[in-house]
């Protein structure tokens, strides 16, 4: 794999709402996530993933991953701000818009990034090994699914927040927004929404 490749890669781990270029660095020092047994393949910050999601049936419907009711108790109760949408380097993505707060939210199926060793959370955590994901820090857990905040530079105090969740050892799913007030409250809505994304794949 060329390091182009691997380098767009790395940026495409990144949801819609990065606003500096690929290849930026900053300067961050992710706290240590939990140890654990991990393929030889694998990066030793990230855990096997022990019960794999398949989002394959929302691949043509990223929208239907959040039920109407968790977005309406976010602030988004028009079902209309909803745009689907699909990228090529990421994967399916639907974001909500809130005309009057500014808000904005964005569930990303990060299908594009499949292949060995840059996919899923391991290819997160490579990109920051190489620089090219300045910031990342684990997250909490989201339904027993390892997580991390990962972005080109920590916005959290500003109120832009990125979650990754690793719902396959090659396949992670991203929920970004911005708009909020601060690093609680922006991370707040992103682990409420990833919990909802994380249900509705049990389910289906």
């Amino acid at each position: 794999m060329t390091n182009s490749k691997k380098r767009l890669a790395a940026c495409a781990a990144v949801t819609l709402f990065a606003v500096s270029a690929c290849g930026t660095t900053t300067s961050g020092t992710p706290a240590p996530a939990p140890s654990a047994a991990v393929p030889s393949s694998g990066h030793p910050e990230v855990r096997p993933v022990a019960q794999p999601l398949d989002p394959s049936k929302f691949e043509a419907d990223a929208c239907g991953l959040v039920p109407p009711e968790v977005m309406s108790g976010l602030g988004f109760p028009d079902a209309g701000t909803a745009e689907a949408k699909s990228d090529a380097l990421t994967g399916p993505n639907c974001s909500w818009i809130g005309a009057a707060s500014g808000r904005r939210v964005s569930v990303t199926l990060q299908t594009g990034n499949t292949e060995a060793g840059i996919g899923g959370l391991n290819g997160i955590y490579t990109g920051h090994d190489s620089g090219q994901m300045p910031f990342v820090a684990p997250a909490p857990d989201i339904s027993g699914y390892q997580a991390v905040y990962a972005d080109r530079q920590d916005r959290r105090s500003r109120g832009a927040c990125n979650l990754h969740v690793g719902i396959k050892d090659d396949l992670v799913f991203s929920v970004g927004d911005q708009g909020y007030d601060g690093a609680q409250d922006s991370c707040a809505a992103a682990v409420q929404v990833a919990g909802a994304v994380v249900k509705t794949l049990k389910g289906a």
